[in-house]
């Protein structure tokens, strides 16, 4: 695992990275104290307040189905482009679109769209898979 690692491309490492490192949303959504408090929307939050703000759900969601997209991606399964994929536009899009905030919608759309683009674009990418 460790040496498919060492092949991807520079991004693909990053955006794998990312989805391994989600897990610590889920240990702090579950674990009261776990790595002290943190700011969300300039609001100083801890285990709490986390809970009392409905994002508890939302954090291990995150941190449950991420590092798993990122565990696929390396072993190189066939749909792990896709898992990630799905995977990302719901965390974008879902609290979004529940909350109303349908502005930010563009963004929420925008940002998945440029990595799911590089997922299945990237000439290096997709030599990666076999595709």
């Amino acid at each position: 695992m460790i040496e498919a690692f060492k092949h991807m491309p520079l991004l693909l490492k990053l955006i794998t990275g990312h989805a391994a490192i989600c897990i610590l949303f889920l240990l702090k959504a579950t674990i009261p104290g776990f790595m002290g408090d943190f700011s969300y929307r300039g609001q100083v939050m801890g285990y709490q307040e986390i809970w009392g703000n409905d994002l508890g759900v939302w954090l291990i969601l995150i941190g449950a189905f991420f590092p798993i997209a990122g565990l696929l991606l390396v072993l190189r399964w066939k749909y792990s482009r896709q898992y990630y994929s799905l995977v990302l536009l719901c965390v974008f899009i879902i609290p979004t679109t529940s909350k109303g905030d349908f502005v930010y919608l563009p963004l929420a759309l925008f940002v998945p769209s440029l990595i799911i683009a590089y997922l299945f674009k990237s000439k290096k990418v997709r030599e990666y898979y076999g595709t």
